[in-house]
């Protein structure tokens, strides 16, 4: 029995340093796996703790390859990329959540080379522009910050990467206002995004001295749009009634940010 055991744990270990070894090839390269091997031995000798329930921690991977001088992201000038991001779930929160944390990290513009959706499984496909690949690192804690997270990435040249996302419980960053709460909301920068839940109905207001025409959608939790008041005539207040399921509120004016650059006051019921 207990050779029994010590045979399968072994094979358990021989699958989880073959696992962890194709990853690390993978991502440095087969030339610089074999110059660097006795360095990576050393480096990933823990190999259990390059594990997170029961997968690889494909970030733990990558920041130890970047803090060790055997992955780097930079170029030696500008150069397109092809980036791939895979999910299971429903598209349009997928989108929002990875074009704000791209544009959070410094990659505000690309393009939309291809997007497709086979059953349950979602691919966006862009390219873009830059001086550096994506750093893993980096990017993995804006999706954290937004409840989503790296399964794996491939890196399949230098300038083209894909990336398996989880999204299971991804939402966005948005200001929660309870049912009750009056608050006011300072100057935009972009439309105001804010988690309403709970709600029935929800007071806004502009500024005295701003000229605001209503802009007003409601989404789910899905971000599937459930609702929306628009008007193209100036309004100083606005009672609006919540539809039900909605989550999510965007504010903004039809025209342009400029005309409530004062910030609105709203406040919600229950």
């Amino acid at each position: 029995m207990v050779k029994v055991l010590f045979s399968i744990l072994l094979i358990f270990s021989t699958v989880a340093a073959n696992e962890l070894t194709d990853k690390v090839r993978n991502m440095i390269g087969s030339h610089t796996y074999l110059v660097q091997k006795k360095l990576i031995n050393i480096l990933f000798k823990d190999q259990n703790s390059y594990y997170k329930n029961g997968k690889l921690d494909i970030v733990k991977i990558t920041a130890k390859l970047k803090q060790n001088g055997l992955l780097n992201f930079y170029f030696k000038e500008p150069m397109e990329m092809q980036i791939v991001f895979r999910t299971r779930g429903n598209p349009l929160l997928f989108l929002k959540i990875i074009n704000e944390s791209l544009h959070d990290i410094g990659y505000g513009f690309f393009t939309t080379k291809r997007a497709k959706k086979v059953n349950e499984d979602f691919e966006w496909v862009i390219s873009l522009k830059s001086e550096s690949a994506i750093d893993p690192e980096i990017f993995a804690k804006e999706l954290e910050k937004r409840g989503t997270y790296i399964d794996d990435i491939y890196k399949k040249s230098l300038t083209q990467w894909e990336y398996d996302i989880d999204t299971y419980n991804g939402e966005l960053i948005s200001k929660k206002v309870a049912a009750g709460e009056k608050i006011r909301l300072t100057k935009p920068m972009d439309d105001y995004w804010l988690d309403i839940s709970n709600s029935s109905s929800i007071d806004i207001k502009s500024n005295i001295h701003d000229i605001w025409h209503p802009y007003v959608v409601f989404y789910d939790s899905y971000l599937h749009m459930i609702g929306h008041v628009i008007k193209k005539e100036k309004s100083k207040e606005e009672r609006l009634e919540i539809p039900q399921n909605t989550k999510y509120i965007k504010i903004s004016d039809f025209y342009s940010l400029s005309n409530i650059k004062r910030g609105l006051t709203i406040r919600l019921y229950p």
